[in-house]
């Protein structure tokens, strides 16, 4: 506030008072014109760069109060952790589930939000907790339409895991899974998606004997986990 007071009083009262009286000080008239023009020139710059002083650090310290705030909301938390702004990423190399389950802890997580190697790990632990064993999540690239295969009762399965929303499931996906089922020599093949079937798909799963769980089959399976009040799937 002192500066904008010298400036005050310097460049909007002394200068235009000696223009008016004549008392150049050695320059002539059109030299002590200019030099007015400049002043100003250089008190609006001042003034400018004190406003931009002001107005930048008050709305970057507005700026770090409501960050702050906002890593206090578990959504917020669950957003940079599905970003990957902190945790580890998991790695997906084809080894057997229970050493590649790597899920992020927050209290609440969105099934719909999860990527598609975080969904299929998630069914992973849903098969465990439900009497499936040897579980393996088969490698991201190559899985020739099965991401896991698992056993029960001595009776193999091949799983191929879709977490789409608006996206539906296609006849595509299902050649895919019956393909996948002959490969990977399952006697039972099912595709679970939190999405649903086009016609075409529905038909050609029927005939080919592939089995489909949605939501419902997802959250009767989800009953299971011990933490399954962490888990949050949308009807």
């Amino acid at each position: 506030m002192k500066l904008l007071k010298i400036i005050e009083m310097d460049w909007t009262e002394r200068l235009p008072f000696y223009l008016h009286k004549n008392s150049y000080r050695g320059f002539n008239r059109h030299c002590f014109q200019l030099l007015v023009i400049i002043y100003y020139c250089i008190k609006d710059l001042l003034l400018l760069c004190v406003a931009f002083y002001y107005f930048f650090f008050k709305g970057l310290w507005f700026l770090v109060k409501w960050i702050f705030r906002l890593n206090n909301r578990e959504w917020f938390i669950h957003l940079k952790e599905r970003l990957g702004i902190y945790g580890e990423s998991e790695e997906d190399d084809g080894n057997d589930y229970e050493n590649d389950l790597n899920l992020p802890s927050c209290t609440i997580i969105f099934i719909d939000k999860m990527s598609g190697v975080d969904f299929e790990h998630f069914c992973a632990d849903l098969l465990r907790v439900n009497g499936w064993d040897n579980i393996q999540v088969t490698s991201a690239s190559g899985d020739h339409g099965i991401d896991i295969t698992a056993q029960k009762d001595d009776i193999n399965w091949g799983f191929q895991c879709k977490r789409w929303n608006s996206t539906k499931v296609d006849a595509v996906a299902i050649g895919q899974t019956y393909k996948g089922k002959a490969i990977y020599e399952c006697d039972i093949a099912v595709i679970i998606t939190t999405s649903t079937l086009t016609a075409q798909a529905e038909s050609e799963a029927r005939q080919l004997g592939i089995k489909v769980w949605g939501r419902h089959k997802i959250r009767q399976l989800m009953s299971k986990l011990d933490n399954a009040d962490n888990y949050y799937l949308s009807s």
